[in-house]
């Protein structure tokens, strides 16, 4: 490796390292953003982000409630649906829903 590869090297690094910075700070940003807002708000974002995966994996086929079965959508908290589904399906299965969550956003 000649000098002028090692110097172009260097400054690779150094701006991997300045975006590595920047990043963290951005996630602190949005982390003290996140916890400036009520906490009422932020389990309201979090249960209805827990009903469309437990929508997207048609779990209320197999609720013990019986609204979620006859309306073929999460009725109730989804936390419950979630926790006893989520061990028994393939960790492949929960990579390709995240994968076609991406690509709709």
């Amino acid at each position: 490796m000649n000098k002028e590869d090692r110097k172009k090297l260097r400054q690779d690094i150094a701006r991997v390292q300045f975006k590595i910075v920047d990043t963290a700070a951005h996630i602190v940003d949005v982390v003290a953003a996140d916890m400036k807002r009520p906490a009422e708000e932020r389990k309201m974002q979090a249960s209805a982000a827990r009903r469309q995966v437990a929508n997207l994996l048609r779990l209320s086929q197999y609720c013990a409630n019986k609204a979620c079965r006859r309306s073929h959508c999460c009725r109730g908290e989804p936390l419950h649906c979630l926790q006893s589904a989520m061990p028994l399906m393939p960790p492949e299965a929960f990579g390709d829903l995240v994968k076609k969550k991406r690509k709709r956003a």
